[in-house]
This record gives C-alpha cells, structure tokens and sequence, in this order.
C-alpha cells in the first residue's frame, strides 16, 4: 500500500495541492485548505479500495467534495457539490482492463457532452 503524501491536481486553471488529512481504515482524505481559511470552506477528496471477500469484486471509491460557501457571510456553508466514483473491479480482472476502463471513463467526464451538461444542467438529447 502506498504511503499518504501530497496530491496535485488541477482545476482547469491552475494545480491545487491537496495535502495528507487522515487515513482511517481503508479511507484516505486529502484537504485544499488554499482559498478559504473557514473549517467548512476547504476542498476534500478521499480514496478507498476494498479488496475483493466472497463477492468476487474490489471496489475503489473516491470522493470530491467543494462547498459552495456565502459570498455575503464567509464562514457560512450554503451547501457543496460532490462527484461520487464508484468502481466496481471484478477481482480476475487484469491491470491493462482496469487502466482501460480508467481511461475510458476519465476521458468520459472530460468529453464535451459531459462537461456541457454538467456547466449548463442540461441533458443530452
């Protein structure tokens, strides 16, 4: 298993640094804390991976949260926006399958119907 350690990622403009959180079991948690000094106002990723046991898969899951925080009242959280990734890997599968299925969906959240219906809530048709 990998050691925790820093992550960059970039958010269309520039690379953010997420740094080391927490582990806890299997859960990993990375924070940006960069543009907002408020508790509630930081940037959260967190990574599992569950092994495979009598169901014969392993599942990896991330999580991206960014809240969406009061322009008018800084510390106060009017809410957040979260993607949830679940992957669910059947355990005889190979190393080149699951980086082709990553690539795949990377390349899916990357595609202009993706992002179009996500910045303009709009379903395709």
């Amino acid at each position: 298993m990998p050691a925790i350690a820093a992550l960059s990622i970039n958010n269309g403009a520039t690379a953010l640094s997420f740094s080391p959180a927490s582990v806890t079991g299997n859960i990993a948690e990375w924070e940006y804390t960069g543009d907002s000094s408020y508790y509630d106002g930081r940037k959260v990723l967190t990574l599992s991976v569950s092994k495979p046991s009598k169901s014969k898969v392993a599942r990896v899951k991330g999580t991206v949260t960014i809240p969406i925080m009061d322009p008018t009242f800084e510390s106060q959280k009017n809410g957040e926006m979260r993607v949830n990734i679940d992957v669910i890997v059947p355990k005889i599968s190979v190393a080149t399958d699951r980086l082709v299925m990553a690539n795949i969906a990377k390349n899916f959240l990357a595609s202009t119907a993706f992002q179009t219906a996500l910045a303009d809530l709009l379903p395709t048709y």
